[in-house]
C-alpha cells in the first residue's frame, strides 16, 4: 500500500523563489507557443487590498492598459521617470497596416 502525499501549503517566499527559479522555463506555455522577449523580465510582487487591487484594475481597464503598465507608469512616476509618450500617430499608422493585412488576407 502506498502512502498518499498530501500537498503542503507552501510560503509565499517559497513560491517566489521557485517561479523566479523557472521563470525561463518554457513550461508554463502552450504547446507551441513561444515567449515573446522583453526588456520587462523581472517581477516584483505587491500586497495590496482587495479594495485597492479593485480600484487599481478599473482605473487601468478605463485607460485601455494593463494592471502591470498602470502601476509601472506610477512608480516610475513617483521616481521621477516617467514613461515615454505614447507616439498615436505610429500607432494608428501601425494598426491600420494591419487591418490592410488581415483584409488582403480574406
Amino acid at each position: 500500500m502506498t502512502k498518499k502525499r498530501t500537498k503542503q501549503p507552501i510560503s509565499d517566499a517559497e513560491a517566489a523563489d521557485f517561479y523566479e527559479g523557472h521563470r525561463d522555463d518554457d513550461t508554463w506555455a502552450d504547446e507551441g507557443e513561444r515567449r515573446p522577449t522583453s526588456p520587462l523580465d523581472t517581477i516584483i510582487s505587491v500586497r495590496l487590498a482587495a479594495d485597492e487591487a479593485a480600484l487599481f484594475r478599473q482605473v487601468a481597464q478605463r485607460r485601455g492598459v494593463t494592471l502591470s503598465a498602470l502601476i509601472r507608469a506610477a512608480a516610475l512616476a513617483e521616481a521621477g521617470r516617467p514613461m515615454p509618450a505614447l507616439d498615436t500617430d505610429e500607432l494608428a499608422s501601425n494598426l491600420e497596416a494591419l487591418v490592410r493585412k488581415i483584409r488582403t488576407a480574406r
